[in-house]
């Protein structure tokens, strides 16, 4: 028997039945592209927010005058790839030499000219030290990309945090960069 309300169209409940089959499926259907969670990497003393659970890797690399153990954490999600990457130099006199050599060799890497690079910064809780780059480059692959790059440093360990892709949005932006802090 149809439901009647007043200046409501009538409402059977088979319809009604389909109406929310429907919307059940479609949020089925749907995956968040986004799926945040609080990443604190081993030795790091850093905490951050990424989108996607992230693969690990470490790796040996000349950094500060020295070739230095480099870890790294990275995901993609919604078109792009989210990545941290950190250093202990040993030795706070070798962070600053080795930030500039780590922005230069990521301008390199991205096929992007030093003066294609806009400046700007994000503040790290906890960090004494922040600089960061947008920029037009080009992926490994071939194809274009734009990258938003946050160097940052507390005593004698460096910090990356990165995004490489065209598609993220504002929010996805502000969420992963201000998720970041040293306790």
């Amino acid at each position: 028997m149809p439901i009647r309300t007043s200046n409501v169209a009538p409402v059977t409940r088979p319809a009604t039945a389909l109406a929310i089959a429907g919307v059940a499926l479609a949020l089925a259907a749907c995956s968040p592209a986004f799926n945040w969670r609080t990443v604190r990497p081993d030795a790091s003393a850093l905490q951050a927010l990424m989108p996607c659970k992230p693969d690990e890797a470490r790796r040996d690399t000349p950094l500060g005058g020295a070739v230095t153990p480099l870890n790294m954490l990275s995901c993609e999600a919604g078109g792009a790839t989210f990545a941290m990457a950190w250093a202990d130099l040993g030795q706070a006199e070798r962070v600053p030499a080795a930030l500039v050599q780590w922005r230069a060799a990521s301008l390199i890497s991205l096929k992007a000219a030093p003066e294609a690079a806009r400046s700007w910064t994000q503040p790290v809780p906890g960090a004494e030290r922040v600089d960061g780059i947008d920029v037009q480059g080009v992926r490994h692959d071939g194809s274009a990309t734009r990258a938003r790059v946050l160097y940052f440093a507390r005593g004698a360990r460096v910090y990356q945090a990165a995004i490489y892709g065209s598609a993220v949005g504002p929010e996805e932006v502000s969420t992963f960069f201000e998720g970041l802090q040293l306790p």
